[in-house]
């Protein structure tokens, strides 16, 4: 019985992480947080501009001539701003929560220190495309017309901060993952989330306690 019960604690007791992976996920968790913070806020203020913006539309349509306040210049590059804000920071937390590349046929016929490896691999690639994106709104800046809206939101100094920054936080997040995954791999050790029985993101179930109690009770009563 002793044994039965000493085999349940080692069970349940949760692995021991090892090397820096506890603080890495911590600070990645609080940048998270951070992002999602600015996406609700960047979403509510999107909306309000929208809603008034299609409301002055609507009744200069209706009425044949202003009825509100017409809403300032810059509404419009903001608009398209916050837009472009609120998918890339949709995509930072899809990084965050390691949902940013996630192809299932591999947590089906892959061990798990092999998707340990994809992992690493597809973040990676994830990182390098990042940069290129980053380059390439760079440079689409400086080619396009001087008249469209495309340069004109390009050129703001506002967007020209978004776009690093937003793309920035998905290298971050792809590369503290990357080091996470390469400290599992060097320890010999296998993360909770590739667990035997468990897919990408899901742990392995643990025996029951119950069934371990009533075993023994039956155990005790045969005695």
């Amino acid at each position: 019985m002793a044994t039965t019960d000493s085999k349940s604690a080692a069970q349940s007791s949760p692995q021991q992480k090892p090397g820096p992976i506890e603080p890495l996920e911590r600070v990645d968790k609080l940048i998270g947080q951070g992002e999602g913070v600015v996406l609700v806020s960047a979403l509510a203020f999107l909306v309000v501009l929208g809603f008034y913006r299609s409301l002055f539309e609507s009744t200069k349509k209706w009425f044949g001539h202003p009825v509100l306040m017409e809403p300032p210049e810059w509404t419009t590059p903001t608009i398209l701003l916050l837009v472009f804000m609120v998918g890339m920071l949709g995509l930072a937390l899809a990084a965050q929560a390691d949902k940013l590349i996630n192809i299932d046929l591999f947590s089906r016929v892959l061990g798990a220190r092999a998707k340990l490896v994809i992992r690493i691999i597809g973040n990676s690639f994830g990182c390098i495309i990042s940069y290129f994106f980053i380059r390439t709104a760079l440079h689409l800046r400086s080619v396009l017309d001087d008249t469209s809206t495309a340069r004109k939101l390009l050129s703001d100094k506002t967007t020209q901060l978004v776009i690093p920054l937003t793309v920035g936080l998905v290298i971050l997040h792809l590369v503290v993952k990357i080091v996470i995954d390469v400290v599992w791999l060097a320890s010999g050790k296998t993360p909770p989330e590739s667990a035997p029985g468990g897919a990408h993101g899901g742990a392995a179930k643990p025996e029951a306690p119950a069934a371990d109690a009533a075993a023994d009770d039956k155990g005790g009563g045969a005695a």
